[in-house]
């Protein structure tokens, strides 16, 4: 619940424009006690750092923006990773996906091609069987990001830039966490 409460609090401030120290020291602290407090968070901010920074075109002000929003989260998620030990992502999804060990007193680093392939083709199993809102949200952001960007293939500004922004980003967020962790479950995606 604190997870989500600072993500509401992140995009609010993220909405509310960045420009000035101030506000761009918020974002940078709200952003670092997100990742504090759910790591995945982190696949949010970088994706969302990439869309707006070549939404903008790479323009310096945006890159130095992005960049040093992005810097600060991935600083937060390796001090945290250092002081925690060594329960990484690629141990963890072996644990709860693909091998399945007898608790995380001997997890398997090692990757499996085959383990995680079936583990998506389940996952998407699932998602469909057992979870069709995980659709339907994937279809109501592809929508939102076609109807918001389509100006750009004319060369005009998008209609809701910001929409279009955190749609891209919810959509790519989304797809890259499933792909690391094939399950559409509500705990995953809430924060979505």
């Amino acid at each position: 619940a604190m997870a989500i409460g600072f993500q509401l609090l992140f995009v609010l401030l993220w909405l509310g424009r960045k420009d000035g120290p101030a506000a761009m020291a918020w974002l940078i602290a709200v952003g670092i006690v997100w990742v504090a407090t759910r790591a995945n968070a982190l696949l949010f901010i970088g994706v969302l750092a990439c869309v707006e920074a070549a939404l903008e075109r790479f323009a310096r002000p945006a890159l130095l923006r992005t960049g040093l929003l992005l810097a600060c989260a991935i600083a937060a998620y390796k001090i945290i990773v250092t002081l925690t030990g060594n329960h990484g992502q690629l141990v963890l999804f072996n644990f709860v996906f693909v091998d399945k060990p007898d608790g995380l007193a001997f997890p398997n680093p090692g990757f499996d091609p085959v383990g995680y392939v079936r583990a998506i083709v389940y996952g998407l199993f699932e998602a469909a069987t057992q979870f069709p809102e995980f659709f339907l949200c994937i279809g109501a952001l592809g929508w939102i990001v076609v109807e918001n960007g389509r100006p750009l293939l004319q060369g005009h500004p998008p209609k809701d830039r910001d929409a279009l922004i955190v749609a891209t980003a919810m959509l790519l967020a989304i797809g890259g966490h499933f792909l690391l962790y094939p399950a559409a479950w509500e705990r995953f995606f809430v924060g979505y």
